[in-house]
């Protein structure tokens, strides 16, 4: 749906976006990621992810990374 929605509004030449995530309780982070990469052109670090080992002590478990999804929104979004 967001593919379809984005390549729509490109087509009808819509100036601009605002992305409206008020009252949003979260969800699948991935999904935010993939949105994040209609409006990059490059991938780039969002956050690098740890946990608490049962010491106590904190394990490097990777990074998120937003990474171009192929839509390329060029105009200005607000979110």
């Amino acid at each position: 749906a967001w593919d379809w929605a984005i390549s729509q509004l490109d087509e009808l030449g819509v100036p601009g976006l605002i992305v409206d995530v008020r009252g949003n309780g979260g969800g699948n982070g991935a999904i935010a990621t993939y949105f994040a990469g209609t409006f990059y052109d490059e991938p780039f670090e969002l956050a690098a992810a740890f946990f608490a080992d049962e010491s106590g002590e904190f394990v490097y478990n990777g990074t998120e990374v937003v990474r171009p999804n192929g839509l390329d929104w060029e105009e200005p979004v607000a979110v």
